[in-house]
């Protein structure tokens, strides 16, 4: 099979799963799908998520010894894979409760440019992917 023949395939089977995927079910991978995301880009998405949750229930959240050790491993990480997002002092890392000029920001710089921020949050809220985060930041527009 050459490579015409092969992107041919994909096309159809990635046309297929859109068919049988339920929307009012998985709208966040419909997204996905529709906006042609990488799976690098799902990953600094959900990272950038992550940290935002983190700084939102602030004072709240869990502070025990492995809630700590797994939230600095997970920074080191996402230091370690994103340049972007490698001084420590990034504002991403802050202990202000996030805003949605935060997400803006830090999603658009890893997420395609054709992404609309509130039809991001809408679909992530929808499939319950940090809806509490996403509400809360809806509510800031």
């Amino acid at each position: 099979m050459n490579v015409h023949e092969e992107i041919e395939r994909l096309k159809y089977q990635m046309k297929l799963m859109r068919t049988i995927i339920a929307k009012d079910e998985f709208p966040f991978y419909l997204f996905l799908l529709d906006h042609h995301f990488t799976e690098q880009q799902t990953r600094a998405l959900h990272d950038v998520l992550y940290l935002l949750n983190h700084r939102m229930k602030g004072a709240s959240a869990v502070r025990d010894e492995h809630s700590i050790s797994f939230y600095n491993a997970k920074v080191a990480d996402i230091q370690q894979r994103y340049t972007l997002f490698s001084s420590p002092n990034h504002p991403l890392y802050a202990d202000a409760p996030p805003s949605y000029r935060d997400f803006v920001a830090y999603a658009s710089a890893v997420v395609p440019k054709d992404v609309n921020p509130d039809y991001l949050l809408m679909a992530l809220s929808n499939q319950e992917v940090y809806p509490d985060l996403c509400q809360l930041l809806l509510s800031q527009k």
